[in-house]
């Protein structure tokens, strides 16, 4: 039988994919995909860096790896790998950078969606700002002592925090 592929019934079913949570930053890359043909094709980038995009969908932002120096524009869904590992799934593309949903999304979606009654991803429902600057501190006419804290400055009508007052 294939590497890859187990026996069920009369068919044959792939072996599912197991995602990584590694960050090989500054590394390279491999994705992967099937074309039009049923040939796998493959393109090379540098993992660059991770960071927080928000969604095209809705105000919540993700973490997302960054794939610099890319052969060719990501396609969503096609495979990432370093090395041997499954580390994400492609997101988005463009001629310079692409954008990868790491493997920690991916299992904790996995884990969780598995469980009954899962309904979906917290969200807060509201966005904040870091009370850092002391001029806003001041502003705000918050003690002197208190060095850190937030400040809501947006309740979205869905999620968490929308009714409350």
């Amino acid at each position: 039988m294939p590497l890859g592929t187990r026996q069920i019934g009369n068919g044959k079913t792939p072996d599912p994919l197991l995602f990584t949570e590694k960050f090989p930053k500054g590394k390279m890359l491999n994705a992967y995909w099937l074309s039009s043909g049923g040939h796998l094709t493959t393109a090379r980038c540098t993992l660059d860096r991770a960071d927080m995009q928000n969604s095209d969908i809705s105000y919540v932002a993700n973490l997302i790896f960054f794939a610099t120096n890319v052969s060719r524009p990501f396609g969503d869904g096609e495979v990432v790998c370093f090395e041997n590992e499954t580390i994400g799934l492609a997101c988005w593309g463009t001629d310079s950078d692409s954008g990868i949903i790491p493997a920690e999304s991916i299992n904790r979606f996995l884990t969780h969606c598995k469980k009954e009654g899962y309904t979906g991803f917290g969200t807060p429902g509201f966005e904040v700002y870091e009370l850092l600057d002391p001029s806003m501190r001041s502003y705000l006419r918050m003690p002197e002592d208190m060095k850190h804290g937030v400040y809501v400055n947006t309740v979205y009508t869905l999620g968490t925090g929308s009714k409350e007052p």
